[in-house]
């Protein structure tokens, strides 16, 4: 699989809550969440490297965010992306979603933003769209390309939509496992948050069944509700980007 990548030291939280006190603490490279990546993607026998985990992780939530955008006007109906376990197979289960919401008001149409990895979470009336198909591969790859905070490109000539929907997969069983196993360490239910970009809660039901939601960060909503990217002069793509294979 070849991408091309720029460079951004990404940031990583975990917040621990109890009933008594809440304690933060801060992960920055060594959160494992990395290295957790490189093996999920190598037992799926793509290389990775482990500096590209948070950074592509954060592109792709805002890449896929501005198409959801870009379909704002389209029509009146609710448009979800859907990530499903086998690429051929377009009945295989889903095991991520990305929804736009409409609802209309007295002002016009409102909007939301929705990730999930749950399929009853998606609408019942919302147009469905493969991640990976088409449709959406070619806006998905330009937006990460022409991302300001860390660039990346999947090959189109050498099978760019399998490369995106490898990746995409890869990153939705990595957030799968790190949520679930943070909650080996604790018994109180906590947040990961991906500053910036969303916040991941994992809980755990008196039966034991573990539960990850999705919060949408303010500056992804921003994207959604003002047709902006997100803003910050601190971050940058410190080098121009270099291919590699994985």
């Amino acid at each position: 699989m070849m991408i091309t990548k720029g460079y951004y030291r990404g940031y990583i939280y975990i917040i621990f809550i109890s009933y008594f006190k809440e304690e933060v603490i801060m992960f920055a490279e060594n959160s494992g969440f990395e290295t957790r990546m490189v093996k999920v993607m190598r037992d799926m026998a793509c290389e990775w490297d482990s500096f590209d985990s948070i950074p592509v992780t954060t592109s792709m939530f805002e890449s896929i965010t501005q198409y959801l955008k870009s379909l704002k006007d389209e029509d009146k109906e609710n448009h979800t992306l859907v990530l499903r376990n086998d690429f051929k197979d377009k009945d295989s289960a889903i095991i991520f979603s990305a929804s736009l919401l409409k609802s209309e008001g007295k002002d016009g149409n409102a909007y939301a933003l929705q990730f999930s990895f749950d399929p009853n979470d998606i609408p019942k009336d919302s147009k469905i769209t493969d991640i990976a198909s088409e449709e959406s591969f070619e806006y998905i790859d330009n937006a990460m390309n022409s991302n300001k905070h860390h660039a990346y490109n999947f090959n189109v000539e050498a099978g760019g939509a399998y490369n995106m929907f490898s990746v995409i997969r890869g990153m939705v069983i990595t957030l799968k496992e790190f949520g679930r196993d943070a909650l080996v360490s604790t018994s109180d239910d906590h947040d990961i948050e991906f500053k910036d970009y969303f916040i991941l809660t994992a809980s755990v039901s008196d039966d034991g069944k573990v539960t990850l939601k999705f919060t949408p960060s303010e500056l992804l909503k921003q994207i959604i509700k003002e047709d902006s990217g997100i803003e910050d002069k601190d971050k940058k793509v410190d080098e121009k980007p270099v291919a590699f294979v994985a």
